[in-house]
């Protein structure tokens, strides 16, 4: 049973109930009641709307504890990423170093490729001066040969020249058109003719005469019957006789 015995009764019914209550205190006692009663439904409704207002709270504490949920797994998936991003700066880090240290490297084999090309460099030119001295040494040399060439080719052609012309004196200078005659004396009886050479004759020669007849006689004389008088270059003259 109610602990309000008139809880469940409407207002209208209270008033008409009350109404046919004759007694003073009932009708205060009712009053009360009905005040009572109204506070009651006053502190009714406030506890729907605190109740409303808790189950909005409860709904609101659901999704704010899916949305944790939710922040609480994209912290997560963040530290992970954090984690994954700590490494790789950890890799860039000592992927840095090896860079700083391959760069420090390749600044020391440049310093020293450009000290090695400034001494090539200079030896080169160096060595074009040597080439342009010797250059200069050699077309010197090959002007004073040239000039010598020169010289060496006039004097070739004068010694060819006096050859020819030695040559020909040579030529002209071989025994030809030579008598020989057989007597007793020079002079003044006639000497009997043995043979004669035609010529001309070459050098080492060896000149062989046969009388046709058999003259007599102890001289033997050699004549050039030339229309220009030569000189004889007999080596020696043998005479043979019976």
């Amino acid at each position: 049973m109610s602990q309000f015995p008139f809880q469940e009764l409407e207002d209208k019914e209270l008033s008409a109930f009350t109404c046919s209550i004759q007694d003073e205190s009932a009708k205060l006692h009712i009053n009360k009641l009905k005040a009572s009663h109204r506070n009651s439904l006053k502190e009714i409704a406030v506890l729907k709307g605190e109740k409303s207002k808790l189950d909005t709270v409860k709904k609101e504490n659901v999704i704010l504890k899916k949305n944790l949920d939710t922040l609480n797994l994209e912290c997560l998936q963040h530290v992970r990423l954090i984690q994954k991003i700590e490494r790789e700066l950890a890799e860039h880090a000592s992927r840095t170093q090896n860079f700083e240290i391959e760069i420090v490297r390749l600044k020391e084999e440049n310093l020293s490729l450009t000290n090695t090309r400034y001494r090539l460099t200079m030896d080169l030119k160096n060595a074009e001066m040597q080439d342009c001295h010797l250059i200069k040494k050699l077309k010197d040399e090959i002007q004073r040969l040239k000039a010598q060439h020169s010289d060496d080719i006039r004097e070739c052609q004068d010694l060819l020249h006096e050859l020819s012309v030695a040559e020909n004196q040579i030529k002209t200078d071989r025994l030809r058109q030579m008598l020989v005659h057989v007597g007793e004396k020079l002079e003044p009886s006639p000497m009997e003719l043995c043979g004669q050479f035609i010529g001309p004759a070459v050098d080492g020669q060896v000149i062989v005469t046969l009388c046709k007849t058999l003259p007599e006689g102890q001289i033997v004389k050699l004549t050039s019957v030339n229309s220009k008088p030569t000189a004889f270059h007999l080596t020696e003259v043998e005479v043979y006789g019976v």
